[in-house]
């Protein structure tokens, strides 16, 4: 009688063994297809945007493009409390350098997608040749998850179970001509920005399941009144991506993040003279040089590659929703409800020289704000910053040859703007970093 009773404790243990071991598989099988399925939504396909011949790479396949490491191995890494690594092959760009690195990611706003980001990493020269001139780009990679389970009841053998997970990586370039976390922080908040919203914008909306977050935002942007925007963002064409970068859907995305929830700790202004009052310093100090450089972390001359649509900060409610996709630690700030600058210029024939009058309108009663008339030469694509005056000085500037009566006689001085086609806009920046801008006005000057 005994021993049938052992026979039955024996039986009903293993059906127990055998009933929790499928429940297991059956757990780890759900939470496979779940969390597939929640990467498959969320995350952006598998595209390098700045680079359309770029074949995905597997998982901790990082090599520089630069081989000035023998060995091709990173001279320093920073593995982030969040889960991603910053790798360095730059020589600038190790222990502390590289801590101010992922401070600067973190001052750019951020939610539940930082943890989707596999790695920053930093190579000493140029981009490769498909990247001329980049100082940055933005990959997907795949990054194989193994679950490993183990019965030792039933078998020795591990019961293993594996997905590809796709992860954000961040390049940037010319890490040995740089040595400030300055003059990174533009192209690292650009290149999260794609992180953020390829992360978020992917995702159905949740008032309509027929329309992604990119169709929202396409709306909300009201890009619809200009069909240069390419909404496809299959960039197989790298000579076409090159030369309208500006009007790629995602690349106007990642700049209004940079604007509205990038780090502004690096966001610098400069103030600009024009020919005029350059020529006036002159004639005092003839030692002076007239000084226009800028960089890309200028905002009140560059504040955004398309200098035809408007600012981030002009769109009714974007702010609201970029910051929609974080926590509410972050407090949004709403769109600043001030009119636009109007610009008008004249021609002004005087004596053998030709100059240019513009002038503009004022936008708001803060006597702290900074106006900066821009030119563009949109054949070139190059940037001339004119005159920056603040809202308690006369809003007007001058460019072409200009001429000074002095007792020692004519000083003239030209500055060359006005040939060619230009764009021409007033910028427009306020204390708590909200901008406005005037419409663009085009001048043929042949």
């Amino acid at each position: 009688m005994r021993r049938r009773k052992d026979k039955r404790l024996y039986i009903n243990r293993y059906i127990l063994i055998l009933i929790l071991s499928v429940f297991s598989i059956m757990f780890v099988i759900n939470l496979f297809e779940y969390v597939n399925k929640q990467n498959t939504e969320s995350l952006a396909p598998s595209y390098n945007w700045c680079n359309p011949n770029y074949e995905a790479e597997r998982y901790n396949s990082h090599f520089p493009t630069d081989r000035s490491n023998k060995d091709n191995r990173p001279l320093d890494i920073l593995k982030a409390d969040e889960g991603f690594e910053i790798i360095s092959y730059s020589k600038n760009w190790t222990g502390q350098n590289l801590k101010a690195i992922y401070a600067e990611v973190l001052n750019n706003k951020h939610g539940i997608e930082i943890e989707y980001l596999d790695s920053i990493i930093i190579y000493p020269g140029a981009p490769p040749s498909n990247l001329a001139g980049a100082w940055g780009c933005y990959n997907s990679i795949i990054e194989d998850i193994e679950y490993a389970i183990n019965f030792p009841t039933i078998s020795n053998d591990l019961l293993k179970y594996s997905y590809p997970l796709e992860k954000g990586q961040i390049c940037l370039y010319y890490g040995d001509k740089i040595n400030h976390v300055s003059e990174m922080a533009r192209t690292l908040s650009h290149e999260y920005g794609h992180h953020y919203t390829f992360h978020h914008f992917n995702k159905p909306c949740d008032t309509d399941p027929s329309k992604t977050f990119w169709d929202i935002y396409y709306e909300l942007r009201g890009l619809d009144a200009y069909p240069q925007v390419k909404k496809d963002i299959d960039v197989s064409n790298g000579q076409e991506y090159r030369d309208q970068h500006m009007w790629f859907l995602h690349e106007i995305a990642a700049e209004d993040y940079w604007q509205l929830m990038g780090s502004s700790e690096y966001k610098s202004v400069k103030e600009y003279i024009d020919i005029e009052m350059a020529l006036k310093k002159y004639i005092v100090d003839s030692t002076y040089k007239w000084d226009v450089d800028f960089d890309n972390n200028t905002i009140n001359v560059y504040p955004q590659e398309n200098y035809i649509i408007p600012l981030a900060y002009e769109i009714e409610g974007l702010n609201s929703f970029f910051s929609s996709f974080i926590d509410n630690g972050y407090k949004d700030t709403d769109s600043i409800n001030v009119s636009k600058p109007k610009l008008t210029y004249k021609k002004v024939q005087k004596r053998d020289h030709t100059y240019y009058q513009f002038e503009w309108t004022e936008c708001s009663a803060d006597d702290d704000a900074l106006y900066t008339l821009v030119a563009l030469d949109y054949g070139d694509n190059i940037l001339y910053p004119i005159k920056t005056v603040t809202g308690k000085e006369s809003k007007s500037a001058k460019i072409g040859k200009v001429a000074i009566d002095t007792a020692d006689g004519t000083w003239y001085w030209d500055d060359n703007i006005g040939r060619g086609k230009k764009c021409f806009r007033v910028y427009v920046i306020f204390n708590d970093g909200h901008m406005v801008s005037s419409d663009p006005l085009y001048i043929d000057f042949d």
